[in-house]
């Protein structure tokens, strides 16, 4: 049974189960529009997938909860800023939302290509993605211990495609 209330008289909260994923979710409907954010992730739910074959490694379905847990993290800034959601006229709007680009960031996982959302006035991602961040700070400090403990630029290239698979 799921117990529900609104926010703000926009949207629904659903506390309880979704499913098989046993979660709570914030979630926002618009018409053809859905964003979620996880803040409980469901082990049994995730080995069941890689059971029927649907990620073939860990890293695959680590990398896609990743993604969506900073996407719905921006979609909920986006929100916040707006204070109104899609296609909602309202006297308390504060900015209108002009659709997404593409930001890249590469973690220990891999690259994880992330769709910000765009406003006409303000911007997001503040607190949530540092500005120019490309790489986790992981990476960063993997890098330069390599380079202190005296690994040739040429090795540490040639680790650094094998990690992340690029040539």
């Amino acid at each position: 049974m799921k117990e529900t209330k609104t926010y703000q008289n926009e949207g629904i909260i659903h506390y309880g189960s979704g499913g098989e994923i046993n979660r709570r979710q914030i979630t926002n409907y618009y018409p053809n529009k859905l964003y979620t954010i996880y803040d409980e992730f469901d082990a049994g739910y995730f080995y069941k997938l890689m059971k029927e074959g649907v990620y073939q490694e860990i890293e695959e379905g680590i990398v896609l909860h990743i993604k969506a847990f900073i996407e719905g993290l921006l979609n909920y800034q986006a929100y916040e800023i707006c204070n109104a959601c899609w296609y909602k006229h309202s006297e308390e709007r504060n900015d209108y939302r002009n659709g997404y680009r593409k930001r890249y960031l590469l973690t220990n996982y891999g690259q994880i290509t992330l769709n910000v959302p765009r406003l006409r006035e303000q911007s997001v991602g503040k607190g949530i993605i540092e500005r120019y961040r490309q790489r986790s700070k992981f990476i960063d400090r993997t890098i330069s211990e390599m380079y202190f403990k005296g690994v040739s630029v040429r090795d540490m290239k040639k680790a650094i495609s094998k990690m992340f698979g690029k040539d």
